[in-house]
């Protein structure tokens, strides 16, 4: 009724409802962009705004992601039968029809992946690595891992004590002496694993709060004591701005890509090929790079 007493129309009281709810969701959507464009404006989105594609710039060894833009709908993945567009989180899998589309990377060591079981599957970027490299990466999610303490392996933390790679790699051939392989098949994956000093790498995915609790863990505290790896500065492309946080704090995907680029810098290096970089691990941030420029597409960047 109005507020003669009369009744209404029924389309009138339709127009009303129908006035009413999209109202309400464009009050909610206009909520949610107050509450993400100060992130966005934090991240690297906004602070490489100027750069027309600050990823072809830095990684010009990525494959084409095009192909993945014209996907619009979702599919069951074959296994836990949840809804995903280009490959599930949960079990590490492509969808199908992207098998033999998407990149694969060889890397010369294994890594494992620690994810805390709080952490949020669809927000990491930890499944990019093992889908792009699943005969070497793996995640395991706290606290179901493996002792290392008795492992050929190393941590990458910014740990006190940390190590950087380079005097990891050069405490290594001090003590043993050059590999008898290192003048030769310098591109050879096989060849790096002959000659370095750990055969597995350890990544920790999860907030600072979470790694501390993982890192008191004797499974793995050994490696904090004397088996650390703290990373070069890289300036991260990431657009989840931890706030506080330098723009050196980077994303698990990131972190792995660097590792592995500024690994091969070293040996490239060491055994005196200039330390060009050949980009041979660029597609580890193949997925990394379809979401960065799908959001510089939304946020008109």
């Amino acid at each position: 009724m109005d507020i003669t007493g009369k009744q209404m129309p029924t389309t009138s009281v339709n127009n009303c409802g129908n006035y009413r709810r999209h109202r309400n969701r464009h009050l909610q959507h206009q909520h949610v962009m107050v509450r993400t464009e100060p992130l966005i404006r934090n991240s690297s989105l906004w602070v490489n705004s100027g750069e027309a594609d600050p990823m072809a710039a830095r990684f010009p060894g990525i494959d084409s992601t095009d192909f993945l833009d014209a996907i619009t709908g979702r599919t069951s993945c074959r296994r836990c039968h949840r809804s995903r567009k280009y490959y599930c989180y949960t079990c590490y899998e492509l969808m199908d029809g992207l098998a033999g589309r998407v990149p694969r990377v060889a890397l010369p060591v294994d890594v494992d992946i620690i994810k805390h079981v709080q952490e949020v599957d669809g927000k990491s970027t930890a499944p990019h690595a093992v889908i792009v490299a699943p005969d070497r990466c793996s995640v395991r999610t706290f606290p179901d891992i493996p002792d290392y303490s008795d492992q050929n392996a190393v941590l990458v933390f910014p740990a006190p004590n940390a190590r950087t790679l380079q005097h990891l790699i050069d405490d290594y051939r001090h003590d043993v002496g050059p590999h008898p392989d290192s003048a030769v098949d310098n591109g050879s994956v096989e060849r790096a694993d002959k000659q370095l000093p750990f055969n597995r790498v350890v990544f920790i995915d999860s907030t600072w709060r979470q790694t501390n609790h993982i890192l008191r863990d004797p499974r793995i505290s050994p490696l904090l004591a004397n088996r650390t790896v703290i990373l070069s500065e890289h300036e991260s492309l990431f657009w989840r701005h931890q706030r506080d946080s330098p723009r050196t704090y980077l994303s698990t995907i990131e972190a792995i890509y660097y590792f592995f680029s500024d690994l091969q810098h070293i040996l490239d290096e060491r055994d005196g090929n200039g330390g060009h970089n050949d980009h041979r691990y660029d597609n580890l941030l193949f997925f990394f790079k379809h979401t960065y420029n799908k959001l510089r597409l939304k946020y008109n960047i």
